[in-house]
């Protein structure tokens, strides 16, 4: 989420007014899509995932607040972003991870590699 929304004061209350620039980041197993519109989560764990979001981390009901849900998902804030807007991301997920489905990560990098697909030519 940082790499993804640099300087932008509705995402850090309290800092607004700080340089809040990344040089680079690095994914270490992160959630991309608390939406789970590819229910990677949902046909693993029949929604216990998806409930505990709700519960717990937001605090929300994802059928009524689905624009907080794509907010605080690193993949859904992909489409308004420009690649220069990017920072370098290392993306590191086993697929044994027993939480966060790998599908999740590989969904991300796939849309990050069309942001920044110049970079592979």
């Amino acid at each position: 989420m940082m790499a993804l929304t640099q300087n932008q004061p509705q995402y850090q209350p309290g800092f607004e007014d700080f340089n809040t620039s990344l040089s680079g980041c690095v994914d270490l197993y992160g959630v991309h899509d608390f939406t789970d519109h590819q229910q990677y989560w949902s046909s693993r764990d029949n929604g216990f995932f998806k409930g505990f979001i709700q519960k717990a981390i937001v605090q929300k009901s994802m059928k009524r607040d689905f624009d907080e849900f794509a907010k605080a998902s690193p993949v859904h804030l992909l489409k308004n972003l420009k690649s220069q807007q990017i920072p370098p991301i290392l993306g590191i997920h086993g697929n044994r991870d027993t939480l966060v489905p790998i599908e999740d990560a590989v969904y991300f990098y796939d849309a990050l590699k069309v942001h920044l697909i110049f970079f592979f030519f």
